[in-house]
């Protein structure tokens, strides 16, 4: 299939982005007027069926370019737990998902949305599938946190940033047992993006690790103020 190259905030890029942004806001507005009980549901499940889609989506696009390798059949970089967590989160309301896909979507998969790992432009299946499972983190992120109230517990970053600590180990084990690349924590990616600023390997890889908690603690910060605040947080029904 040949496709124009990707160009990083061209035409198809900003409209994805604009969809996003679109997409949370209107879930959001819809939840928060909370005037139709079953729209609100029924959007919520249509995000679960695209995060779980998503996941096929990138077996169909590497089957269609000849491109099908252990990264593509098994879903274990960081974005894919991050919508296992979303869509717990979205059908049963568990916080500690709640915090998760909040955390690892606005701290890795944003970045990925803003700077994509892909070469091949819309309708390329690459580019479909990628923004297909980015796009959708991001958007259950934002909602679960303005939409359903989902807001990160006392003690948010320091879970988030174990449970990262023990993907990092054993997607580390998991790379060296298959040849893979997950996490880009053997290379980094061949498009631009954040960790060419953190030197070479395996430096950024350390690096990433502080990163981490640094970008943890200021999505945190809000949420903390809240806190000392004394709001009150509701927790929605299913």
């Amino acid at each position: 299939m040949t496709t124009a190259s990707f160009v990083v905030f061209g035409p198809d890029h900003l409209a994805v982005l604009g969809l996003v942004v679109a997409a949370a806001s209107g879930m959001i507005w819809a939840a928060r007027l909370n005037k139709w009980p079953r729209l609100v549901r029924f959007q919520e499940w249509l995000l679960i069926a695209i995060l779980i889609l998503s996941w096929p989506a990138d077996w169909v696009s590497a089957y269609a370019v000849d491109a099908v390798t252990w990264e593509t059949i098994l879903p274990l970089h960081l974005c894919d737990l991050a919508s296992f967590a979303g869509v717990i989160a979205l059908i049963w309301r568990r916080q500690l998902a709640a915090e998760l896909a909040y955390f690892w979507a606005m701290a890795g998969t944003l970045n990925g949305l803003i700077t994509p790992a892909i070469t091949t432009s819309f309708p390329h299946p690459i580019f479909i599938a990628f923004f297909m499972l980015h796009g959708a983190v991001v958007v259950t992120a934002i909602y679960l946190i303005g939409g359903l109230r989902l807001w990160p517990r006392p003690g948010a970053v320091w879970r988030t940033f174990a449970a990262s600590l023990v993907y990092l180990t054993a997607i580390t084990g998991i790379n060296a047992l298959l040849g893979t690349n997950f996490a880009f924590v053997c290379r980094k990616p061949d498009t631009p993006s954040l960790m060419d600023a953190l030197g070479p390997w395996p430096w950024y890889v350390l690096w990433l690790i502080p990163l981490g908690l640094v970008l943890y603690t200021v999505l945190y910060f809000p949420f903390w103020l809240a806190h000392q605040k004394g709001w009150t947080l509701r927790l929605p029904k299913p």
